[in-house]
């Protein structure tokens, strides 16, 4: 026992701490150093979830975006299916701006096309569509009811 004793006295001197005031925590080097070490950690997590999030919400809108392509798609094979082109129009082009209800109903057709007969060949298609299957989605619901296509007679 007196070995052990005698050797922690060596190693722990008591008067190595006798008339020392200790530093305080926040100015002890090695509490600093583990203070900044989490501090650096936090700030390395919270750039990682910032990240993350980013990354979702690209993801999330690049599949919105995606889903907004493929019901405008939808909507206009479903108007070329249904469209009767008249005779003499092969190959002419109308850009349409469709604008639809909340119930899918069509709200209005603006064309940019000069040929009366061109132009309500591709409204009769467009109301024989409606009423057109919105998306639940709200955003992507809003998006798809306010779209412009072109469709060439063939």
């Amino acid at each position: 026992m007196n070995k052990l004793l005698t050797l922690l006295l060596a190693f722990f001197p008591i008067t190595s701490f006798a008339g020392q005031d200790f530093e305080p925590a926040d100015q002890n080097p090695i509490t600093l150093n583990t203070a900044k070490a989490l501090s650096k950690m936090d700030r390395e997590n919270e750039i990682a979830k910032s990240e993350d999030a980013k990354r979702k919400t690209i993801e999330y809108y690049e599949k919105r975006k995606q889903r907004s392509v493929d019901v405008k798609r939808d909507f206009e094979r479903l108007i070329l299916r249904n469209w009767d082109v008249p005779t003499g129009s092969m190959g002419k082009t109308v850009k349409v701006l469709i604008e639809l209800n909340d119930d899918g109903t069509v709200k209005s057709v603006t064309f940019d096309s000069s040929d009366p007969v061109f132009n309500e060949s591709i409204k009769q298609a467009i109301e024989n569509s409606a009423p057109f299957p919105l998306p639940n989605d709200y955003v992507l619901r809003q998006m798809s009811k306010k779209m412009t296509s072109i469709f060439k007679a063939r």
